[in-house]
C-alpha cells in the first residue's frame, strides 16, 4: 500500500514539477 502510494506520488510529483516548470519559463 505504501508503496503504491510513493510511487503515485513520485509520479505526481514528476507531473506537478514539469507543469510548474512550463510557468517558470513562460
Amino acid at each position: 500500500m505504501i508503496t503504491l502510494g510513493w510511487s503515485q506520488l513520485a509520479t505526481l510529483c514528476q507531473s506537478y514539477l514539469s507543469h510548474e516548470a512550463h510557468f517558470q519559463t513562460t
